[in-house]
């Protein structure tokens, strides 16, 4: 019996997550103008300067799990790679240009 409780359990809690988490996307992912999912180049070393997790293994699967999420919540996202150097142009552009625009919309005080 343990062990049909135990499924039981873990089906009661998938279908759990699975509510919250598109109340989630709902409610929150699409107040958002531009999302970036930076891309972990796995040739590029972890620089060691920085307070921060140094697992590559760790790094390369939470990489991978936030790419599945933004496909699963069907997020529209800008891929920002190491060295790209156009894109990473075009995403500053376009965070300037919304930046202006929201100043422009916001009446002095």
């Amino acid at each position: 019996m343990p062990h049909a409780l135990a499924d039981h359990h873990q089906r009661a809690r998938a279908v759990f997550l699975d509510v919250a988490c598109e109340k989630q996307r709902r409610t929150y992912a699409f107040t958002y103008d531009l999302l970036i999912k930076t891309v972990v180049d796995e040739s590029q070393p972890i620089a060691t300067n920085k307070k921060r997790d140094h697992d590559a293994d760790f790094r390369g699967l939470v990489d991978r799990e936030i790419e599945l999420l933004y496909a699963r919540f069907e997020l529209p996202f800008r891929r920002l790679e190491f060295g790209d150097e156009q894109v990473l142009a075009d995403t500053i552009a376009t965070v300037r240009t919304g930046l202006d625009l929201a100043a422009s919309a916001t009446p002095p005080a």
